[in-house]
């Protein structure tokens, strides 16, 4: 598999067909519902190659919930044309077995055949069972807070919905143009028309609770998001020891740090001797000065490759064949990245943040966002194999990946109190 990256490098990747995953249509089952998942996030990212944080939890709630609910659960969504409705069991099972084929090939589909079972099966609409709810795995629709009470009002549901963090409001300096507004849109529709608030960690649930403290507000749920063990396949091999980093290009994000210490590496080390660094990841906001140093950095060029983002099995490859996972953030809700480069095998070297923390436990290397001596000093020695790197791997024997079931059953049970 050839991949060419902006730098104009062509990269091969050789991954046999036994590590692409098997895509399988979830258990779906008719009948009257108790509980519906809004799928409008997916929906409306149908077009998009790859996957971000929060479509992999909303595909993660739509494979799973099937298998746990079973005919208590339907699928609704708003899609992009401004039709909401029920949508049809067999048109759900197509379009998540279409959209985790993208994901695995990285080539999207074209506009009439995405839209068109949509179009035909929503205006169908049934009557719900009463006292349903409505269950959010993502902030889709909840800035604008008439629409999502006439989403309710169709249905004639309550809401429980899952919180990922609050970073526009608590870093709003890292947020998009106009972010921080349109997020506390988001919070307030939570507060005033949710029943229940499920948060994806620890971390997020007092920060929640903290930002409404002295405020009448949903009940707040912690629990740590789960993953899905991709299988142990191929292992990437490269010329030199490589690290990768798997985030949007943002500032939140803290590339920069990670470009110094490879601008430092080059003016103080034979080429032969730096490792490489593999950049993965859509481009974002204000990202102006990374961009111009992973693209005009005559001194880092030769030794960071900004790849985009990746099909899973070219992205779970990288991830094993790296010395380490980077992941130096200023802020984040849950940190997914550290709990995948675990569960398949791969050091973790993190910002000190209590997401991470709760993400990887007690295995992986904490450091400060700002410690770039710390930072250069770690890199280096986990491009050998020294015994930092060792003890790392000696302590992920212990270390388990949280599961979707557990995350689940929380979600569930907050569900049915409310139903009840």
């Amino acid at each position: 598999m050839r991949r060419i990256s902006p730098d104009g490098e062509t990269l091969t990747l050789d991954i046999p067909p036994a590590a692409r995953p098997v895509v399988r249509a979830p258990a779906i089952f008719r009948g009257d519902a108790r509980f519906y998942l809004d799928l409008s996030r997916l929906m409306s990212r149908m077009h998009q190659p790859a996957p971000t944080g929060v479509d992999r939890v909303e595909m993660a709630y739509a494979t799973h919930l099937p298998q746990m609910l079973g005919k208590t659960l339907g699928f609704v969504a708003r899609h992009p044309t401004g039709l909401f409705g029920r949508l049809d069991p067999s048109d759900v099972a197509f379009f998540l077995e279409r959209e985790q084929a993208k994901w695995t090939s990285g080539r999207p589909y074209g506009l009439a055949a995405s839209v068109e079972p949509f179009l035909r099966t929503m205006p169908r609409l049934s009557a719900p069972a009463p006292g349903g709810t409505l269950i959010l795995a993502s902030p889709s629709n909840l800035h604008r807070p008439a629409r999502f009470a006439r989403m309710n009002r169709t249905l004639g549901t309550r809401t429980v919905a899952l919180v990922h963090d609050l970073i526009p409001l608590t870093h709003p300096e890292y947020a998009r143009p106009a972010g921080t507004a349109r997020h506390h849109c988001r919070l307030e529709t939570l507060k005033r028309q949710t029943a229940a608030l499920v948060t994806n960690s620890a971390a997020t649930a007092v920060e929640l609770a903290q930002f409404w403290q002295g405020e009448r507000h949903p009940a707040i749920h912690a629990s740590r998001l789960g993953i899905d063990v991709p299988p142990l396949g191929h292992r990437a091999q490269r010329k030199r020891p490589f690290f990768i980093c798997v985030s949007t290009i943002e500032p939140r994000k803290n590339h920069m740090l990670l470009l110094q210490i490879w601008r430092r590496f080059a003016e103080t080390m034979p080429a032969d001797a730096i490792p490489e660094l593999l950049v993965v990841g859509r481009r974002g906001w204000e990202n102006e000065h990374i961009l111009k140093m992973l693209e005009r950095g005559p001194l880092t060029r030769p030794h960071v490759r900004e790849l985009g983002p990746l099909p899973e099995p070219e992205l779970h490859a990288l991830i094993r064949g790296a010395r380490a996972l980077l992941m130096p953030s200023f802020a984040e809700g849950f940190g997914l990245p550290v709990a995948e480069a675990l569960s398949l095998g791969t050091p973790v070297i993190a910002s000190d943040l209590p997401a991470h923390h709760e993400a990887g436990a007690d295995v992986p290397e904490f450091l400060g966002p700002l410690d770039g001596e710390g930072w250069a000093q770690a890199i280096l020695d986990y491009t050998c194999d020294s015994g930092r790197r060792a003890a790392q791997m000696s302590r992920m024997t212990k270390w388990r990946a949280p599961d979707w079931r557990s995350h689940l059953e929380t979600v569930i049970s907050v569900a049915e109190t409310v139903t009840a």
